[in-house]
């Protein structure tokens, strides 16, 4: 098989390991070896990490394919949604599974890696890019996961959902919420979604406790009590 020929079969990969290459090459270990190293020398393959390459050049495209089962979030899939205008320079991803990097360079974007509980992979869907499959977290999915892991500050969240609550379902929201089991999530969306005029109380009562916690969890812990939620709302934010 000529490189033409082999680079067009493995592009129907995201992401290949060396075992693959050597079986859509026809080769056997050694050789394989060698042919990927002089394929990737030439700039027809590139290395994403240890035993893991790809044809393509696009982060989008090979970040929720390097470790499986995994999903992009946080800004990337918002802006994925068009809830934002900001332009993420990483691509975050979601992984039930232990990595020994925690990040990774490919093509100048960085590529991180988020561990989280098998209760928590969940609200992601697969999209096409490319005819190629992608992961990614649905925009309520993705609010929730900023705001579960404190990898968006809250005042940032506000304005997403302010600024794009008749695009969100918020009701599917809060059952995200509601299946997370936290409270102090609960506590810190509830809030936020009744400052915008929806008032989620009586469903996400079993999950609020009465130890008061800082709205926003970027800022100084200074501010007015709300009782009805348990937060101090440090933030100077309106509807």
């Amino acid at each position: 098989m000529n490189s033409l020929e082999l680079i067009d079969s493995l592009g129907r990969y995201s992401v290949f390991d060396l075992a693959t290459f050597a079986s859509i090459a026809g080769l056997e270990h050694n050789s394989a070896k060698v042919r990927l190293f002089r394929m990737k020398e030439r700039g027809y393959i590139f290395e994403v990490q240890r035993n893991a390459y790809t044809v393509h050049k696009d982060p989008f495209i090979v970040a929720s394919r390097i470790t499986w089962p995994s999903y992009i979030s946080l800004w990337y899939a918002l802006s994925y949604h068009g809830l934002t205008l900001q332009i993420p320079h990483q691509v975050s991803v979601m992984t039930t599974r232990a990595k020994s990097r925690s990040s990774i360079e490919f093509m100048g974007v960085d590529i991180s890696f988020y561990n989280i509980k098998p209760d928590f992979f969940f609200g992601f869907e697969r999209v096409l890019r490319n005819d190629m499959d992608i992961f990614i977290a649905r925009p309520e999915k993705a609010i929730v996961d900023s705001v579960l892991f404190r990898k968006i500050s809250i005042s940032e969240i506000y304005d997403v959902i302010r600024e794009n609550k008749d695009n969100l379902d918020l009701r599917l929201l809060v059952d995200y919420i509601i299946r997370c089991e936290n409270g102090s999530l609960s506590k810190r969306i509830g809030y936020l979604l009744d400052k915008l005029g929806h008032d989620f109380h009586r469903e996400l009562a079993n999950n609020i406790y009465s130890t008061v916690i800082a709205f926003d969890y970027a800022l100084p812990d200074r501010g007015e009590i709300n009782r009805k939620w348990g937060v101090l709302d440090n933030t100077e934010m309106t509807a």
